[in-house]
């Protein structure tokens, strides 16, 4: 009995809050990568290059600015959440995001510039260290937002923030096509964001530096640091190899694989991250729950994941050298084999949310790094020396399969045996993939020379049919309902 009421607490608690986050992703990440694929449209994979290594710079900065202390604040108990520390956590946050914004204009970006042998990054890196000034308040509001598990506010901000990047950067691509529209819309939206979020929070922020708080949350935060920041260099390592031993055209084309999969990965598996980590930190000590909800999260990374990236294995390069240019023709391979990394990552589940969540993030470094500086990157590099591109997307795949093997069993020490269920989720929803690639080979067979009008049906087709298939596994209940209002129907 009590297996079962830790069950539909656990479904309840996370459907609700996860709906606001889904509805969040989809529309604003939805947004930004359909706005992406224009911008790859019209801009030569080149000026694509440059523009993916200075966000992906960006990008690993900006988690350095973060310094973990979004992650720190949701994590603490309630009773030790007072104001003091609050406004300890947003002082500190502000000097280390000021500094971090000096030194990427003044420093990083020139050095960046050197490095990749081109000097439209330097300029377009300064801008960039904009995005890093509004860190403080993007910090601590969304902090306290998603401690008051206010994901529906949360999502009309992010939503907001989306639509108005977009405009601002159509305008400039409109004026002065080129690398700086992906810059306007990154510092458009990282402005707004924190606007919208301050404004919500309603919290009002005083300047305070408290010793004891200081040590209390730079002492969890310096291990959650270290964890994004290794998570950071493993999702842009691919561009920064790629843009150093090939050249920005290549990593212009690696960059958009990488988004075109990983982000809709990341898009996807960030709706259960972001609301388990609140419910993983509030029942941190009920091992049972903690089983269920990692489960439960598993399931639904990969059934939404897999078919996804299974679709794009399958009808992926043809649709992509319509839709954005035959001078993407060569991205094919490369996003075949980082869509099955994808799915070897979505089958580990969120290990890393619990880790951090259980307050052991010091476990999840170790692994991290191991994986990272040990497997990817060396990986990489003879990747890219061997194989090329092709040989970078091989890398990441092998290695994230290594480290799923790993996490998985050292988790089964912390929290008791979980392997056997991840093992028979997967393998379940792996089945499910059949029909999606029979639909492709059956295709290929009728329409050798299928043209992308064929290919698109053909995927449109395979999405129905894993559809109807997975709906009454998902959702028995609402199946039930809509069998006996169509039977209702059948019988007037």
């Amino acid at each position: 009995m009590k297996s079962a009421a830790t069950t539909e607490r656990v479904a309840v608690s996370i459907r609700r809050d996860a709906i606001w986050t889904a509805l969040d992703i989809f529309l604003s990440a939805g947004l930004a990568f359909a706005f992406r694929l224009v911008i790859a449209r019209v801009l030569a994979p080149h000026d694509f290059g440059v523009a993916a290594i200075a966000l992906s710079v960006i990008a690993v900065l900006q988690v350095a600015s973060d310094f973990g202390l979004t992650a720190t604040l949701i994590q603490k108990d309630e009773a030790r959440v007072t104001p003091k520390l609050v406004n300890t956590t947003f002082t500190a946050s502000l000097i280390i995001s000021v500094c971090m914004a000096a030194v990427t204009a003044f420093v990083v970006a020139p050095l960046a510039a050197r490095f990749y042998n081109e000097p439209a990054l330097a300029p377009l890196l300064m801008v960039l260290a904009v995005n890093l000034l509004p860190s403080a308040f993007t910090t601590v509001s969304s902090a306290m937002l998603f401690r008051a598990r206010r994901f529906r506010a949360v999502a009309i901000n992010k939503i907001v923030c989306a639509v108005t990047a977009v405009l601002a950067a159509l305008v400039v691509l409109l004026i002065h096509p080129g690398p700086w529209v992906v810059v306007c819309q990154a510092v458009v939206s990282a402005l707004i964001v924190a606007v919208g979020l301050t404004m919500t929070a309603g919290w009002s922020f005083r300047l305070a530096l408290e010793r004891a708080h200081l040590k209390e949350i730079f002492g969890f935060s310096s291990f959650v640091l270290a964890n994004d920041l290794i998570i950071a260099l493993s999702a842009n390592s691919g561009v920064f190899i790629v843009g150093r031993l090939i050249g920005a055209g290549d990593a212009g084309l690696y960059s958009l694989a990488v988004y075109v999969t990983d982000t809709i990965r990341q898009a996807l598996t960030s709706i259960t991250n972001r609301v388990t980590f609140v419910h993983y930190s509030i029942n941190k000590y009920d091992l049972s729950y903690l089983r269920q909800a990692l489960i439960s999260a598993l399931v639904w990374n990969c059934r939404i994941i897999f078919p996804v990236m299974t679709a794009l294995i399958c009808f992926g390069p043809q649709l992509a050298v319509h839709f954005i240019g035959p001078e993407w023709s060569e991205m094919g391979a490369v996003m075949q084999w980082l869509a099955l990394s994808a799915m070897v990552l979505a089958a580990g589940g969120n290990t890393s949310t619990l880790y951090k969540a259980l307050g052991r993030p010091g476990v999840d470094l170790a692994l991290l790094a191991g994986s990272i500086f040990a497997l990817l990157i060396p990986g990489m590099i003879l990747g890219a020396t061997m194989g090329g591109l092709v040989g970078v997307a091989i890398a990441t795949a092998v290695t994230r399969l290594i480290n799923n093997v790993v996490r998985q069993v050292l988790l089964d020490r912390l929290i008791g045996n979980v392997w056997g269920a991840a093992i028979k989720a997967v393998a379940r929803l792996l089945l499910m993939q059949i029909p999606i690639v029979a639909v492709w080979f059956v295709g290929r067979m009728i329409f050798p020379r299928a043209t992308w009008v064929e290919t698109f049906i053909m995927s449109l087709v395979a999405a129905m049919i894993y559809f109807v298939l997975e709906f009454p596994v998902a959702f028995p209940g609402q199946f039930k309902k809509a069998k006996f209002f169509l039977r209702k129907i059948c019988t007037l």
